[in-house]
């Protein structure tokens, strides 16, 4: 099997590195060692800056969960924590 581009890893910079590639024309093979779909327990937060950039997202957005978040606290292991908030999602 041959092809222009091969990406390891199917994460954000992955699957953005192959969208952008197979764009521009090339015959583009995206690997990673997990089977998809599948459950990641991670943030996976995608932040409105990143749709201003990235408007090819908007699309999928009706078919995903989506929360918008204007408050975050963080907490460290000392208990020390702050607490984040915005006007905007």
């Amino acid at each position: 099997m041959s092809c222009d581009a091969l990406v390891i890893g199917a994460g954000p910079a992955g699957a953005s590195a192959a969208r952008a590639l197979a764009a521009a024309g090339l015959d583009v093979r995206l690997l990673d060692r997990q089977r998809f779909p599948r459950n990641k327990p991670c943030g996976g937060g995608i932040t409105m800056r990143a749709m201003s950039r990235f408007p090819w997202l908007e699309p999928a957005l009706p078919r995903i969960s989506t929360h918008y978040v204007s408050r975050l606290h963080l907490e460290g292991p000392s208990g020390n924590g702050v607490v984040l908030t915005s006007p905007t999602p």
